[in-house]
């Protein structure tokens, strides 16, 4: 026999003091007060949730979580390179993590793109966040007063990151014969691209194709 409106009251009333008698209280679905507790007292409180780990304490990050360590990594980059760099917008520092995190993958991308500090005045921090930067990437090569053939090398040797500062002495209205130099950072943005030079080697002259495709970072006046 179904039961009547009246009986499925009846029934619900019962559970409800059989409950209140255990010590328990009978929350309804949409209850705002779902996940308080009534402590001793007759004050409701909230329950404390156990708080979340401070990941900043922790020393290895290959401790944490695989979905998480990723994360955690570029959250410290970011406390780091805020520390010593004012960006000019919040979008300019993510951009700057980002790109650390990419000069680690270079295996990865087709396409390398160039990061630029620049500003029309000097000692405004330029050379500073290239500083930051030395220290957080893989194979840091310093291209400041270099020849041509010792970063051609550099960069055919192995998988380096180029970190040029003064870079309006190469590009802009100052800039000098340093033909060869720009070949090598417009061209080596892209997988794949090289460099062709003449080799001597004894009496015979030999054609080499040194790669450019390498991450660079480059700081100057606008």
């Amino acid at each position: 026999m179904a039961l009547t409106d009246e009986d499925k009251a009846k029934l619900a009333a019962m559970k409800a003091a059989r409950m209140r008698r255990e010590g328990r209280q009978q929350q309804p679905k949409g209850d705002p007060f779902a996940g308080l507790s009534l402590e001793p007292g007759g004050k409701r409180q909230r329950q404390r949730q156990k708080p979340a780990p401070d990941v900043s304490d922790v020393a290895d990050v290959s401790l944490l979580p695989e979905t998480d360590s990723g994360a955690v990594l570029l959250g410290e980059v970011e406390v780091f390179l805020g520390r010593f760099v004012i960006y000019p917008s919040e979008h300019a520092k993510v951009a700057h993590v980002l790109w650390v995190a990419h000069a680690h993958l270079m295996d990865t991308w087709d396409s390398t793109p160039r990061l630029a500090f620049l500003s029309p005045e000097p000692a405004s921090g330029k050379s500073r966040a290239l500083e930051v930067t030395e220290l957080l990437v893989p194979a840091p090569v310093e291209a400041v007063n270099v020849s041509p053939a010792y970063l051609f090398r550099k960069v055919g040797e192995t998988s380096c990151t180029i970190l040029f500062d003064e870079i309006d002495t190469v590009f802009g209205p100052k800039a000098k014969e340093n033909e060869e130099i720009r070949g090598l950072l417009n061209a080596g943005h892209r997988r794949g691209a090289v460099a062709g030079r003449c080799v001597v080697r004894g009496n015979t002259i030999e054609t080499e194709e040194i790669p450019a495709y390498c991450a660079v970072a480059l700081a100057g006046l606008s």
